[in-house]
């Protein structure tokens, strides 16, 4: 097929000297298909088959590109969340034994080692947020943390505790947890979800099809 306008080319070439007939009609057809404009078709298809696969590929990227901005920023705003609320907690944790004690959720035993522990790990999973390294474990991590606290929260409201959030300060001044504090550890705990959403459904490997053996038909 790629060679008929060569061929229409020596056809009217050859009427021309051999039998006098000029602008000859010539239309070529395939006996598999049985389409007499297969050629116009495929003329005519081809530049808009073409923008449509490009339009596609423009969208493809787009669409990866703003993927791969939301992913980064909302990694490294997380991983400044977790930094600066262990920062009051490490250099205070009496203070700190003190705000987990007023949550009246864990048992007096666990209260001082969870205020000792709880800022290193803060501390560990901001920086491995804001560094890009572990990242499957501290987006687990930073869910299973932030869900915690919400929770936490949620309940001393329901029971009408006025207790110190101790979320980023252990001063004893700081006034009680409130509606607008849900709000913004719900939008931390959203923030988290999109990094837990991006590491493990997003960026997951689509099915990759069978390589094709040369041998086989």
């Amino acid at each position: 097929m790629s060679r008929t306008e060569k061929l229409a080319e020596n056809i009217k070439h050859e009427l021309f000297h051999r039998f006098h007939i000029d602008h000859p009609v010539l239309q070529f057809e395939t006996s598999a298909c049985g389409n007499g404009a297969l050629l116009c078709e495929m003329s005519c298809s081809a530049p808009a088959l073409q923008d449509k696969k490009s339009g596609k590929a423009d969208s493809k990227e787009a669409l990866s590109k703003r993927d791969n901005f939301l992913y980064h920023a909302a990694r490294i705003i997380l991983g400044l969340i977790f930094l600066f609320a262990c920062y009051d907690k490490l250099l205070h944790p009496q203070a700190f034994a003190e705000v987990i004690y007023n949550y009246q959720v864990l048992p007096d035993n666990l209260v001082n080692i969870t205020a000792i522990l709880l800022p290193w790990v803060e501390l560990v999973l901001g920086l491995s947020l804001i560094f890009n390294v572990w990242i499957p474990g501290a987006a687990v991590l930073g869910n299973l943390l932030l869900l915690a606290f919400f929770s936490a929260l949620l309940f001393n409201l329901a029971r009408g505790l006025d207790v110190s959030c101790g979320c980023f300060t252990t001063a004893p001044g700081e006034k009680g947890a409130d509606y607008l504090t849900v709000l913004r550890d719900l939008a931390f705990l959203l923030v988290s979800g999109y990094l837990f959403y991006a590491q493990f459904f997003r960026a997951a490997p689509s099915a990759v099809e069978p390589a094709h053996d040369p041998g086989k038909p």
